[in-house]
This record gives structure tokens, sequence and C-alpha cells, in this order.
């Protein structure tokens, strides 16, 4: 039989195209332009044109002085002849085999892990049986964290077998610099290796031919077509939102320190006794505080357009996005206002819990593919949360070739995430009437020291909603 050349990830004969760097035009000697060439120049591959090799035994394998594979269940023949061919061609000590797929677990997690490659799980079903049917299922099991690290990597590497795509997209292949593949490194772990001579074997147990030969198998990445390099994207991915953050932290900090002097210096009781309703004292705020916060977004959108940053997104939408989280911050404000009656306590306070509210995103950050969609929305009630999340559906978008655009808004980047840019602004919109409600509410119950107190449950009576009734009774003297 002539020897036939097999693709794993794309046919044998198409070369990989050169990875074409294209960027933007940019002023000379600007920072992102010294920022794009110094990235380009550090992680351009010398040979972008990936080649075949073969399904041999890794190097990496060897490296680490692994002497056997372990498998179960051991009273069938056919498995072990397979297995101790497989053991053989690794060069690994044969016979290595648990009666069942528990007792192989346990061996593994307890000892067995620095010298032993990977476990082999067959059907207990198996066990007692001299044959194996045509269809058989295998279980590989590595080690949960990878053994071979890249050298930009400073924390272990999982298999992420829960995820279909990366959490970033960016434009072009993962690592390019990599002819065997991005991690996790299925080649150089040995799992492809050692899948492929576990069926070799299993093939040639059924055809029971001495004379037949299996055909030569090959490897080679998937070509990819010229992409624009964009390295700014991977510093975004944890800067943009903490950007915003400390930019609006003075407006809501001063915001609150002038909503509370106003009340320490009896501003406000004096505005209500010469008329002013309480639903206009705040309305004026909103307004007042909205029109400071929406000039500084429209300067951003507006430096966003001559000094692009993020180059696909919806102008609109995300001056939508930013609208939802200023809201968010005023309706936050009176939040905070309303508890306490020094200016200085209130200030103190508002500053702590501004960063708090940040540090929700901080700490779930590294785990946010192994949350749910009930979760993601539970952070997103702490507001700088929910900007961070919005942002990094906006850069997750911006390695897309589409961006994130209207038609968008209610996909996810992924088909791992079901979380969209729609839940973002929808939790920031709760996120603004829930503060506001609390505002309101506590005001009413807590007025302080120059107010009279409602009862706790005043939201629940007629009077509220229906107002007090007129008394049409005549009075007679």
């Amino acid at each position: 039989m002539p020897e036939a050349a097999m693709e794993f990830e794309h046919l044998s004969g198409i070369d990989a195209e050169p990875i074409n760097f294209h960027t933007t035009d940019y002023s000379f000697l600007t920072l992102r332009c010294v920022l794009n060439i110094y990235i380009a120049l550090l992680l351009l591959p010398n040979n972008p044109l990936y080649g075949h090799y073969g399904l041999v035994v890794p190097p990496s394998v060897a490296a680490f002085r692994f002497n056997r594979t372990a498998w179960s269940p051991c009273d069938n023949v056919a498995v072990s002849t397979i297995m101790n061919n497989v053991a053989a061609e690794f060069n690994f000590e044969k016979d290595n085999c648990f009666s069942n797929s528990q007792t192989l677990e346990t061996a593994l997690w307890n000892n067995m892990k620095a010298v032993t490659l990977a476990g082999i799980q067959f059907s207990d079903s198996l066990a007692g049986r001299t044959d194996l049917d045509n269809n058989l299922e295998v279980t590989i099991r590595f080690p949960s964290e990878v053994r071979v690290q890249n050298f930009t990597q400073t924390t272990l590497f999982l298999w992420c077998t829960h995820l279909i795509f990366s959490p970033y997209q960016i434009a072009g292949p993962r690592d390019p610099n990599l002819n065997n593949g991005a991690p996790p490194r299925y080649f150089d772990e040995g799992f492809l290796t050692l899948q492929y001579y576990i069926s070799r074997e299993f093939i040639k147990y059924h055809v029971d031919n001495d004379s037949f030969q299996m055909p030569t198998l090959t490897m080679q990445r998937f070509p990819y077509p010229a992409w624009t390099y964009d390295p700014l994207l991977l510093a975004l991915r944890g800067f943009l939102s903490l950007m915003f953050m400390l930019s609006f932290v003075y407006p809501c900090i001063n915001t609150v320190k002038v909503i509370t002097t106003e009340k320490e210096k009896q501003l406000k009781e004096a505005m209500k006794i010469m008329g002013l309703p309480n639903w206009l004292h705040w309305t004026a705020w909103f307004i007042k505080t909205f029109i400071m916060l929406l000039i500084s977004i429209i300067l951003v959108l507006i430096l966003q357009h001559d000094f692009s940053v993020l180059n696909l997104v919806d102008p609109f939408l995300l001056f939508v996005f930013l609208v939802c989280y200023a809201c968010a911050i005023i309706t936050f404000c009176f939040a905070i206002s309303v508890f306490f009656s020094k200016a200085n306590v209130a200030t103190t306070i508002a500053g702590f819990a501004w960063f708090l509210s940040y540090c929700v995103w901080f700490f779930i950050a590294f785990q946010y593919s192994t949350l749910s969609l009930a979760e993601k929305m539970l952070i997103c009630l702490a507001w700088n949360s929910a900007m961070a999340l919005g942002f990094k559906m906006i850069i997750m978008w911006e390695g897309s070739p589409d961006g994130l655009v209207w038609s968008k808004f209610f996909s996810s980047v992924t088909p791992d995430d079901s979380f969209t840019m729609a839940h973002v602004i929808l939790m920031l919109i709760i996120d603004t009437f829930l503060y506001l409600i609390v505002a309101l509410y506590v005001e009413a119950v807590f007025p302080g020291d120059y107010g009279i107190p409602k009862r706790w449950y005043f939201p629940f009576t007629k009077s509220f909603w229906c107002g007090n009734t007129k008394n049409t009774g005549k009075y007679t003297e």
C-alpha cells in the first residue's frame, strides 16, 4: 500500500501563508508605534511557514523521564497486547495494568504522576473477555495541568477542555511561532502520539495480517491568511477597565461630598421650607452630575475616533454603554450620601466602596470561563465590575473580524459563553434603579436630624401610591 499523508488540521500540500503584520498608520515615534514595533520584533517567528511533523515520541516525553503508561482492565488479552505494543513504542515498562478504572484512577492520584505519562482507561466491561469489538471507547487521562510550559507562561496552564475557543480572540493564529500548535500543545505533551499508537495497534489487531502496513501519518498547522496584528489588545485586557475606574473616581467622590455638604449645612432643609419637592431636588442633582460626566464621555468618544484604540466597536454602542455606566455612578453617589450627614465621612466611605466594587471583578477575572450566566449577572450588581465585564466584551469582540456592533449586541463572542453586551447594559440599568430606590427609601425612613421619618413599610401603604384622601366633610362651630 502506498504511503498516504494524513493531515490532522488541513490537507497536505497546502503551504501556510507567511504571517503578514499589517499595521495601522501611526505618527512617527508615537508611543503606540514604538509599542507595536517592539512587540512585533519580539514575537515575529523566524519561520512563519509551518512544516510537517510526524507522530513520533516527542523529545519532551524523554526529557521528563517517564517510564510507563498505566491502563485498565488487566484481564483482557487483546487490551494487554495493544498496550504492551504501545509501551514498546515509547520504550516504557510493560504490563503496568490495573484491575478496573477505579484502582487506576487511585494509583494515578497517589504516587504515579511523576513517572507515568498518562492513564488509559478502557471499559471495565472488557474484563474477562478475549476479544474486542469494532467500536472501542478509550479514555486517556493526563494530569489536569500541562507539563510542557511555554517560555512566556508564568503560571500553570490547564488543558481547558471545557472551552472550544480561547476566551480572548486575537487576529491571527494562537502562538504563531510554534510549529506544533499553541497550548495546550497536544503533540509536545505526548497526547497525539499516544492516541495515534493506540489507534494504530487497535487497527492492526482487527486486520490480523502481518503484511499490512499502516499509512504514514503527518501533521501540519492550519494555514492562516494575512491579518492585522494589534498587540495593544493584549495590554488592554486588564488595563482598560482599570483606567476607566480610576478616571471616574474623582467625580464620584466629589458628587458625594457636595450632596452631603448641602445636607450638613442644612441647605436642603431650607429649600424644602421654601417648597422644593424632594423629587425635583434629586432630579436637579442628577442632571447636573450627568452633564459633567456626559462631557467626559463625549471627549472619550472624540479621542477614540481620532486616536483609535478600539478600532471595531460601534461608537454609538460604546456611547450607550458609557452613559449607562455614568447613570449607575450617579445613583450610587445618591445611595451613599443618604447614609451620612458628615461630608468627610461620606467621602471616605464612597472611595472605599468605589474600589471595593471593582475588587469583585479583580478576584473573579481569571475564573470567568467557569462562571455561569447567573453568577456573571450577579457580579454586575457591583457597577464597576459590570463596567469591567462590558469592556471585556468589547475587547473580546475586537479580536473578531466584525467587532462589537449592534448586530452582535445579543450575541456572545464564543460558543462557550452565553454572556453578551446586552446583559451588561441591562444590569447597569438595573443598578441605576436599584441604587436610586435605596437612596429614596433610606432618606424617607432615616431622614437625619431635621426630617420626619416615615415608617419602614411606607411603600406598601395605600397613601403612598394614592395620596392622602381629602376630607370633604363639613365642619360647624
